[in-house]
């Protein structure tokens, strides 16, 4: 029973000493923006690749959108937000989970999975859903302003059961995400 307790006191003990350091917040809500660059690949049977993406090539747009920080300890926290971004006349929703590991108490690295949602209408061209694994790195300017940047690698073939595309030719969406962003909550 003693051992029990004295579990219970050090649990505390380590949590309040978790939340004293830095005006530590269990969650925090926020909201950024800021510049994407798309890169569209594809490969396999040239003709067929052209044909479904134009070229491959990469285009510019922004995004907006809101997060969540959910603090665990003061160095990690886990990061979901929801973005809507357009590159040209493509519109997409961005959901990322994202996990950052502070290194220093301003400099943090993240990375996750991150599910995109098409949501133009291509006519059958395109999976309007795809799967990403996301890295990179964040720096604090504030307690409440952030800069991060990250690329995120799509692993799913967006021409997976195009019923016009032959077998071999696959394609991706790469995304690198650079932005500001405000924890007002």
């Amino acid at each position: 029973m003693k051992n029990r307790y004295s579990l219970f006191l050090m649990f505390v003990l380590f949590i309040s000493n978790s939340y004293s350091q830095r005006n530590y917040k269990a969650i925090s809500w926020g909201a950024e923006a800021g510049y994407i660059n798309g890169t569209f690949t594809s490969s396999g049977n040239s003709a067929y690749s052209r044909l479904a993406t134009g070229e491959s090539g990469s285009t510019s747009g922004f995004f907006v959108g809101v997060n969540a920080h959910l603090n665990f300890d003061q160095n990690f926290v886990v990061k979901p937000a929801l973005l809507y971004s357009n590159t040209q006349d493509l519109s997409w929703l961005h959901l990322p989970v994202l996990v950052k590991y502070y290194i220093t108490e301003q400099f943090n690295v993240l990375a996750g999975p991150q599910l995109t949602v098409l949501i133009e209408d291509t006519n059958g061209g395109l999976n309007s859903i795809g799967l990403d694994i996301g890295a990179g790195i964040g720096f604090d300017i504030t307690e409440d302003i952030f800069l991060e940047g990250r690329y995120n690698f799509e692993i799913t073939d967006r021409f997976s059961g195009v019923s016009y595309m032959p077998s071999g030719v696959s394609g991706r969406y790469n995304t690198l995400n650079i932005g500001i962003g405000y924890k007002f909550l």
